[in-house]
């Protein structure tokens, strides 16, 4: 080595902690509203997930249902694997709905999603799964704003005939912003190069702090770590067996 020169030292990859929902007891609540939020026509979703059983209608994130009325806020996936993001409005009138075209089951492992949409312009409706654009055609798309400021709120279902997601999960994040995921500098935010994990605070640097963020160690995993309040554990969480990035 020439004198002068410090060789350079490697960072050691980001690798979220992981954890395991068991699909029957584990559910993560809040009831209240979520703190700052406003209703509107924006959604930004990014989540790594890996499912540990295929069961229809599972719902990933069972975000934001209130009760009898249903979801307004949902991840999901479909009884044939498709991964979805949805809003409704105070009615619970599904306005928007968008979705993966292909099928990710328990066998393909772990996926990042990264889904966004602003419901004012067709022209602004991405869903990315390990950074390949993926979206499906789209039945239902209305101008029209999302209830954000519902009341209750849960990860891995909730409310009425809301099945529990059975799989793990790793850094969860939900914006009710927009953000155009076929810049790849924006997908840079969540996912690298070579489709490995991202430290969130790159996203929250350049987009503000999520109003839904569950990241972290397992112990702590249920504190919302965005700025819509916290969560109350149900059930048990546990570590997951591996973590995205492995």
């Amino acid at each position: 080595m020439l004198p002068g020169i410090v060789p350079a030292i490697a960072r050691p990859r980001y690798r979220p902690n992981a954890v395991n929902f068991d699909g029957t007891t584990t559910v993560l609540s809040r009831g209240a509203g979520l703190t700052g939020a406003v209703d509107g026509t924006q959604m930004l979703c990014s989540a790594w997930l890996k499912k540990s059983a295929d069961t229809s209608g599972t719902p990933i994130g069972g975000i934001g249902v209130a009760g009898a009325a249903g979801s307004r806020v949902a991840v999901l996936t479909s009884s044939l694997g498709v991964i979805k993001l949805t809003g409704s409005n105070s009615s619970g009138t599904v306005i928007g709905d968008i979705a993966s075209s292909a099928s990710y089951l328990a066998a393909s492992g772990w996926n990042h999603f990264l889904a966004s949409f602003d419901l004012t312009s067709t022209s602004k409706r991405w869903v990315f799964v390990n950074d390949v654009s993926d979206l499906a055609t789209v039945a239902t798309y209305t101008n029209a704003s999302i209830d954000w400021t519902l009341v209750d709120w849960f990860i891995s279902g909730g409310g009425t005939s809301n099945a529990k997601w059975s799989g793990d999960m790793a850094d969860m994040m939900l914006w009710p912003t927009y953000l155009d995921l076929s810049v790849t500098a924006n997908r840079r935010l969540f996912i690298d190069t070579i489709r490995k994990p991202v430290d969130p605070a790159a996203a929250i640097a350049a987009l503000g702090a999520p109003l839904i963020r569950l990241s972290g160690a397992t112990s702590g995993w249920p504190t919302n770590k965005g700025g819509g309040g916290g969560f109350t554990l149900s059930g048990t969480l546990a570590d997951a067996t591996t973590r995205p990035g492995d």
